[in-house]
């Protein structure tokens, strides 16, 4: 008895004491968070060429992607191409690449899908290994994440 009562007095008194309060810090900022479901649906897709070759397009438009969040250099942002496989959702981000192959003549061929952002959109770019544009891309849903 007289041994807990000791433990009792000892963690009364180490769990009551407290130091002199230091200088206050700084004032903290307040983070803003985005996330935003988006899609190109099948008739939205452009063509385009470059330097690179011919091209696929689509642009989302996203108001929260502003000057400060791309060029403050606090701003943290990413596309995502949200799509169903084997009934469980996958979230791949951007920029990828797919490989196929057809599975009649075993020809091979792939599609890269990348983003280019700028102050209010964000440009989804699909590219053919071998430029065959005879392909369309179909609708395509995405997910936007950004914080500062």
């Amino acid at each position: 008895m007289k041994k807990l009562l000791t433990i009792l007095i000892i963690a009364a008194f180490a769990s009551s004491c407290e130091g002199p309060m230091g200088p206050m810090g700084p004032e903290g900022k307040i983070n803003k968070v985005y996330n935003l479901d988006l899609e190109i649906k099948a008739n939205q897709w452009k063509t385009g060429t470059d330097i690179i070759g011919p091209h696929y397009y689509g642009d989302l438009t996203i108001p929260e992607l502003d000057e400060y969040m791309i060029y403050d250099g606090d701003g943290l942002y990413q596309l995502t191409w949200r799509y169903m496989e084997d009934g469980f959702e996958i979230r791949q981000t951007l920029e990828t690449t797919i490989y196929h192959k057809d599975s009649g003549t075993g020809y091979q061929w792939s599609e890269n899908i990348s983003v280019q952002f700028s102050v209010g959109e964000a440009r989804v770019i699909i590219r053919y290994s071998d430029f065959d544009m005879s392909r369309t891309p179909p609708a395509m849903q995405f997910m936007f994440a950004g914080m500062y």
